[in-house]
Order: structure tokens, then C-alpha cells, then sequence
């Protein structure tokens, strides 16, 4: 059975103590992220060769979910937010570099979840979208 989607959980309940803790929201997203996971690639394997990494692809796609969730929008910020505060639950975690390649390597599954995601929430159809940014300058008035 599939876990629940944090996400559409948030969406009903609410974060910060109205529905659920962070640690809560951790695992029920490493969960339905490996269950996500699971589905997506269907006994196929990721890698060919090479070493195994010490993170599984589920863990670091929920330390960058969590991470962007929390407001930290660099791979260095969530790695060094999850080395000091959940190193029990992500025990595996090596270095920065190593993060960032695996979670750089993983785009495609990423895109993935994100077509998941958002058609699950219902939002695929809609007409307006909210994109993740920040406001620029577009003009300058100086007194001519």
C-alpha cells in the first residue's frame, strides 16, 4: 500500500504543529518518496557500475524536498542542515560533494515526482501556477 503524499497531508492539515511535526513530515516523505521510487523504476536498476552510494536516492530526494520545504534553496545549506540536526536519520550522509552529484545525477527521477506530484494535488490543469523565484528590479527611477 502507498503511503499517503506529505504534501497533499500539509495541504489538509497544515505544518507546525497544527498537523504534523518536522520529524513526522520527514518520514512520511522518505516514505512516500521510496514507495514513489519503487513504483517509478520497477526492479530496474539506477546505476550500472560503480560504488554504491551511502545515501539511497530516496534519502536524498527527501533531505532536498525537506530542505527546499525549510527554505533552503543550495545543496550546501540542506547538506550541512541535515549533518548537524538529522545525522540519526540520514547516517549514510558523506561529504557536500557527494551530495550534490548524487542529487544532481537524479533530474530525470526528480522530474518525475514533481508530474506526480502535481497530478495528484489536482494543480496540472490549472490555469495559473506559482513558480519559485524571486522578485528582480525592472526599472530604476532617478531624478533626470
Amino acid at each position: 500500500m502507498t503511503n499517503p503524499n506529505p504534501i497533499l497531508s500539509l495541504r489538509k492539515q497544515g505544518y507546525q504543529g497544527k498537523g504534523m511535526s518536522l520529524e513526522e513530515f520527514i518520514i512520511t516523505t522518505y516514505c512516500w518518496v521510496d514507495d514513489v521510487l519503487t513504483d517509478l523504476l520497477k526492479q530496474r536498476r539506477l546505476r550500472q557500475r560503480g560504488i554504491k552510494p551511502s545515501l539511497s536516492d530516496a534519502e536524498v530526494i527527501t533531505m532536498e524536498l525537506i530542505g527546499e520545504f525549510q527554505g533552503l534553496d543550495a545543496d550546501t545549506a540542506i547538506w550541512k542542515y541535515f549533518k548537524e540536526h538529522w545525522k540519526a536519520y540520514f547516517p549514510g550522509i558523506g561529504s557536500r560533494s557527494q551530495f550534490a552529484k548524487q542529487a544532481a545525477n537524479l533530474w530525470a527521477i526528480k522530474q518525475q515526482l514533481q508530474k506526480q506530484v502535481t497530478a495528484e494535488l489536482g494543480t496540472i490543469n490549472d490555469p495559473i501556477h506559482v513558480v519559485d523565484g524571486f522578485p528582480l528590479p525592472v526599472s530604476h527611477f532617478k531624478r533626470a
